[in-house]
């Protein structure tokens, strides 16, 4: 194909004659069209935007609407009208140039952060479509200027025409795009603000704190529509801190050096307004003096928009709880003469106390109606619950089954006091097969395979949609495999009864012997009062400790200075143990929570009356704070203290059962399980090794901070202490180990990743090893 250049049309419109002329105009004797450039002539299509027709008088005016006819058609490049003499009259000629015809999409090379899609769309030229160079750069023009919107400052882009089929007029169009470095913001000002702290505005803009380590190496991008977005964030923040009046001007960009923008984004603060009165009007029903207790409303209170919606739907709830559906409170705010005070009046449109005839589920093709209902807390036949109703709707989506879940209510024909509740949802995948390979600094490689299946069905087909767990695991590495199924009824015998079963078969490797687990354990979750829990378990499992790297006897000396021969193995024994756990879990997440609190006490009796060989008892307590403070960061403490010990005809606590402290998940600065008690090997050659004990204690105080721009990414900062003594009840709280350190936290669903380094701070004894950095695999603690 050769390569084409179109030259800029130029409309001319040829002179024919002096118009009012009193003198008789020629006929038309012929209508030519002539082709003008390369691109050949589609007669049939210009003679369709003629008006002048053969053997009549010439009309200029008409001449004059044909040609501009031609060109408005958007097919034409240029067009001249041009008189001939002949006997007889004037032979009229069209000179047209015609367009090209686009037959293929529009290529787009280089287009890296736009992408080719996104250039196509704003360019506007699709295949079909007529085109010619002066018209392909007037609609780069727009383009361009929405790079430089975004700073991409050095943007170029070079339109590229090629014949395809010369002879039908047909043409393919190539953009080659250098989009150039991207301009990056350096620094934001904020001239007027005065009363909002600078952090409230960096996080509403979603700046980088200059601490974040991530802001030393890469500047803030450049968006237009995420700047607009900010500024309405900002005045947002102004407005939830009684700023009711605040003016957030439009983002001004310079350029203070090449490629590097400073935005001043001006604010005019105004008044800060305080509540002096509120007030409730429309309501019949409650005296206004309970609605506003309830609103929580108090004069004197900063006039936050926020606390003014809060106040809105507490309104609303109150109705809704007692069945008057439709109810809708809107705040209304008046401005006193006083300067900075206003009054607010929640205006209450009340609904009509409903019954629920039935509740309706739909859009579930998948789980069983049965696992839907069962979630619920509203009833037919009862009064209309608004509150309890949306507290079904997030119970719904906290099962994980459904990507959307929405409640609505259709009234009953004949009736004006029944309506149908109807709960409506959109499943989603609830399987998942998951593959990995990592690193930890315990278990050092290690990959995973994962299949499970959230809405299982254990006795249907297609074994799906009775809201029953299933997950089959394999783990395998350098110091740890393991095998495991498990199987959970959320709902046993049809009550709120949690079953679970377990099968696994465990191998690991603690670097001087390996620890083989193989059985099964079987538990019931028994929900309580509030956020509390009783869960009961058995479990029968064959334990070995196998492969000593050394059997010879070693020492260990307690607090007391008493010798304890031990040996590092165990014979094959069978533990039969039953656990109870009492928990309340307040926290507002599972994974990463943000606020509120768990504590649990666990019991375990392994033998006796149990049966079989092996005869200890453990008993733990612990649990975890979690306070949010400002711009989501959250400061974390937690604390664990256990006990293990063996009774009636056992002497020792067996090796696999002794608890060990130090690394990623005790106390961070130490190397995997080396503080607590040591055993000097007694032949005196200096050997040590780490013994474990039947005490511990340890807790952690951990500040997180999200990374701003990057979700999922908190940098942590922390401080470990505790230690392992050898007898239990044996706490010596004079001796400890304690570590301090920073981390990175990826809470990457299905495959989190803890990042620390910590240095030790004390050493429980001498003979403790350190080890600075730590990786683990894993949701926190």
């Amino acid at each position: 194909m050769s390569k084409l250049t179109v030259r800029t049309a130029i409309v001319v419109l040829v002179s024919l004659g002096l118009a009012g002329s009193a003198l008789a105009e020629p006929l038309v004797k012929a209508v030519k069209i002539r082709q003008v450039g390369p691109a050949p002539v589609d007669e049939q299509l210009v003679r369709s935007f003629i008006a002048v027709r053969e053997g009549r008088e010439l009309n200029r005016t008409e001449v004059a609407n044909d040609v501009r006819a031609l060109l408005g058609s958007g097919k034409l490049a240029d067009v001249k009208a041009e008189l001939a003499d002949t006997p007889g009259g004037v032979i009229l000629s069209y000179a047209v140039r015609m367009k090209w015809k686009l037959v293929m999409p529009v290529r787009v090379r280089g287009a890296t952060e736009y992408g080719e899609t996104k250039i196509r769309d704003m360019l506007g030229i699709n295949p079909g479509d007529y085109f010619d160079e002066p018209m392909v750069s007037a609609k780069l023009v727009t383009v361009l200027e929405d790079y430089r919107k975004h700073l991409y400052s050095q943007a170029k882009i070079e339109p590229l025409i090629e014949e395809v089929d010369p002879k039908a007029g047909h043409a393919a169009l190539t953009l080659r795009v250098r989009e150039g470095e991207k301009a990056r913001i350096v620094k934001f000002h904020f001239p007027g603000r005065k009363s909002v702290e600078f952090a409230a505005i960096r996080e509403a803009m979603d700046i980088m704190a200059w601490y974040n380590p991530i802001s030393w190496f890469r500047s803030t991008p450049y968006n237009v529509e995420e700047m607009r977005a900010g500024r309405e964030r900002i005045r947002s923040v102004y407005k939830d801190q009684g700023f009711l009046d605040v003016e957030v001007g439009e983002p001004e960009v310079r350029e203070s050096s090449p490629g590097r923008f400073e935005v001043t984004i001006p604010i005019r603060e105004n008044l800060k307004y305080r509540l002096a009165r509120a007030t409730v009007t429309g309501a019949s029903l409650y005296p206004e003096t309970v609605l506003l207790k309830e609103s929580k409303l108090k004069s004197g209170d900063e006039a936050s928009f926020a606390s003014f919606d809060r106040a809105a739907e507490a309104v609303r709830d109150y109705y809704e709880r007692r069945g008057y559906m439709d109810t809708v409170v809107q705040p209304r705010l008046d401005l006193r003469e006083k300067a900075g005070e206003v009054d607010v009046r929640l205006i209450v449109s009340e609904g009509e106390l409903t019954t629920i005839r039935n509740v309706l589920i739909r859009g579930n093709s998948v789980t069983h109606d049965k696992v839907i209902r069962r979630e619920l807390l509203v009833y037919p036949g009862e009064q209309y619950d608004g509150v309890r109703a949306r507290t079904s709707e997030n119970r719904l989506r906290n099962l994980g089954f459904f990507s959307s879940v929405s409640s609505s209510h259709e009234p009953v024909d004949g009736t004006t006091n029944t309506a149908d509740l109807v709960f409506d949802v959109e499943e989603q995948r609830t399987g998942q097969f998951m593959t990995g390979v990592g690193f930890s600094s315990i278990d050092k490689l290690i990959g995973f395979a994962e299949v499970s299946q959230g809405n299982f069905d254990i006795r249907g087909k297609p074994f799906m949609g009775a809201g029953q767990k299933i997950k089959l695991r394999a783990e395998f590495g350098s110091t740890r495999e393991s095998y495991s199924i498990s199987f959970v009824e959320p709902w046993f015998l049809d009550r709120k009864l949690s079953l679970s079963t377990d099968l696994y078969s465990m191998k690991q490797n603690d670097r001087d012997y390996d620890v083989v687990r193989q059985g099964g354990a079987v538990g019931l979750g028994v929900p309580m009062w509030g956020a509390n829990r009783l869960d009961f378990k058995y479990r029968l499992e064959q334990v070995e400790t196998r492969d000593s790297a050394d059997t010879n006897a070693y020492v260990v000396v307690d607090k007391d200075g008493g010798d304890h021969t031990i040996f590092f193995s165990d014979p094959r024994r069978i533990a039969s143990s039953f656990s109870t756990t009492w928990a309340r879990d307040t926290r507002d997440n599972f994974f990463v929570p943000t606020r509120g609190s768990k504590l649990y006490l666990t019991g375990t009796l392994v033998g006796g009356p149990l049966g079989f060989d092996t005869e200890i008892y453990d008993l733990e307590a612990g649990g975890s704070l979690y306070l949010p403070l400002w711009y989501r960061h959250v400061l974390s403490f937690r604390a664990r203290a256990e006990v293990v010990d063996a009774y009636g005809s056992q002497d020792e606590v067996p090796l696999s059962e002794r608890l060990f402290a130090g690394g990623a998940r005790t106390v961070r600065g130490f190397r995997y399980r080396w503080v607590g008690p040591k055993a000097e090997r007694a032949d005196g050659s200096g050997d040590i090794r780490p013994s474990g004990g039947q005490s511990l204690a340890m807790a952690s105080a951990e500040y997180t901070v999200p990374v701003p721009g990057i979700p999922k990414f908190r940098f942590a900062t922390f401080y470990d202490i505790g230690n392992v003594w050898y007898d239990p009840y044996s706490f010596d709280m004079s001796q400890y180990a304690a570590g301090a350190g920073i981390g990175l936290r990826l809470d990457i669903p299905g495959f989190p990743m803890r990042f620390d380094y910590a240095w030790p701070v004390k050493k429980d004894d001498s003979r403790s090893r350190t080890e600075n950095w730590s990786f683990s695999i894993g949701y926190g603690f």
